[in-house]
């Protein structure tokens, strides 16, 4: 699969984020912006509140960590987050703050915590599961949201894959409707929503089925049934997370009233750069792969050593998805803007590059 990066290939690296809160901006695209009302990044978000879902996740975490640390004035940080039976949602957030990923804030700017707060809510749940006093302090206070949540298990059954990451995505659009100063709505995709095509631009592509026929189909019908369907329901694409993520970009796409804008992202792994070099908590994708190798496990890879695996760091994705939500506030522009946060054809690596680079490490730094 090739993901051209396309008109808009530069939105990270153009709007890098600093910790000097400087901005240099060189790329054309945006000259209709950039001249007497420009505001920097920063700036933007200053006394500005924005709602998170999926911050605990691991890009949702590298968001959170971004924003505190590169928008100082940002005013209120909302993270949806799910109740645990075990553990209070405060003990759980003072969990994620321990962790080495927080360590600048932690040793420069601990104040900064203070402006995170959880939501009580589930995506699976009416109305997100929030209550409506939470709900109508975020009506009232909230003027980004970033959809980061999702389920990305590859072997999920078409129901709960529909439940979370179609359904979902509904009810927060719905949510965002009723925002009283909505400034921007990020859908964090997947550069394999569209897998099924050997070209993918930042443009939406129609998808076989009516999106709500469906999720209509998911809710009116029996497990074994819908496991039947499944394979014909998914066709060309390989699994039900890449099928669900296509059913929801089909519906934001429809979408009239809500600034949104869309990320997908590829393969994302560990940061380059931000806040410190190599940072991942999670063992999926390439990571499972390096990790399994690494303890004598995994021995063997059956593929084509000269295919490119578009792997993306996940600070620069989050830079792209920050930039994002600047810009559509900005352009007040009613298109929907994609942007393809891939490595593609522009830097490639290939499968073989990544075993041979995986195997220098593994021997030079043995578990």
């Amino acid at each position: 699969m090739e993901v051209l990066s396309g008109k808009n290939q530069n939105l990270s690296e153009d709007l890098m984020l600093n910790n000097n809160n400087q901005k240099n901006v060189h790329n054309k695209n945006f000259a209709t912006i950039i001249e007497e009302n420009y505001v920097p990044i920063p700036e933007f978000y200053s006394g500005k509140s924005v709602f998170i879902t999926g911050a605990t996740g691991f890009l949702g975490k590298i968001l959170v960590e971004k924003l505190l640390r590169s928008c100082p004035n940002i005013k209120n940080i909302y993270l949806l987050m799910r109740p645990k039976k075990d553990q209070k949602m405060h003990e759980r957030l003072a969990e994620i703050f321990k962790v080495p990923l927080f360590d600048l804030i932690r040793d420069k700017n601990p104040e900064y915590f203070s402006k995170v707060i959880m939501i009580g809510g589930d995506m699976k749940s009416h109305e997100l599961g929030i209550s409506d006093s939470d709900q109508q302090i975020l009506i009232q206070n909230v003027s980004i949201i970033f959809h980061c949540a999702a389920t990305v298990r590859f072997n999920e059954k078409i129901r709960e894959a529909i439940e979370i990451n179609v359904k979902g995505t509904q009810k927060l659009m719905d949510l965002g409707r009723k925002l009283d100063d909505l400034k921007a709505f990020i859908y964090v995709s997947t550069a394999y929503s569209n897998c099924d095509r050997h070209e993918v631009d930042e443009i939406f592509y129609d998808i076989s089925f009516n999106s709500q026929a469906v999720i209509d189909l998911t809710e009116n019908f029996p497990d074994e049934f819908l496991d039947q369907c499944t394979e014909f329901l998914v066709k060309k694409r390989p699994n039900t997370y890449t099928f669900t993520k296509a059913i929801a970009e089909d519906i934001i796409r429809r979408e009239t009233k809500l600034p949104i804008a869309v990320v997908r992202p590829s393969i994302v792994t560990a940061t380059v750069s931000e806040p410190m070099p190599g940072w991942i908590d999670s063992l999926f994708g390439p990571t499972a792969v390096i990790a399994a190798n690494g303890k004598g496990i995994f021995h063997t890879i059956i593929g084509d050593s000269d295919m490119f695996i578009d792997l993306v760091p996940a600070d620069t994705v989050i830079n792209v998805i920050i930039a994002a939500a600047w810009k559509t506030a900005q352009s007040k522009s009613s298109e929907i803007m994609i942007y393809n946060a891939t490595t593609s054809t522009k830097n490639p690596v290939s499968w073989g590059t990544f075993t041979d680079r995986m195997f220098e490490s593994t021997h030079k730094n043995p578990y």
